[in-house]
């Protein structure tokens, strides 16, 4: 059997019992102190840093998809990720 031939348990890929609010004041992990700057090499590596945070929220949640890390295209996209799945 297929995963997409059995219904979706879940709409959402976290359990909202998983998910814990922070507090307004509270900013995300990933965000820079204020005022800082930021050039591009900063930037990709908070976006991957948030980008392989999913992945694993999503593997917590589903024990039948495994990922495995691709190497991205450099040449084409310098600031690249790249990520295989299978379920």
């Amino acid at each position: 059997m297929r995963l997409a031939d059995k219904p979706a348990e879940s709409t959402a890929l976290v359990s909202p019992a998983l998910v814990s609010t922070p507090p307004a004041s509270t900013p995300p992990a990933s965000t820079p102190p204020a005022g800082a700057a930021l050039d591009s090499d900063a930037i990709f590596r908070i976006a991957v840093g948030d980008f392989e945070a999913g992945r694993d929220a999503v593997m917590q949640e589903r024990g039948d998809i495994c990922f495995e890390d691709s190497p991205a295209p450099r040449r084409l996209a310098p600031y690249a990720a790249a990520m295989g799945a299978v379920a």
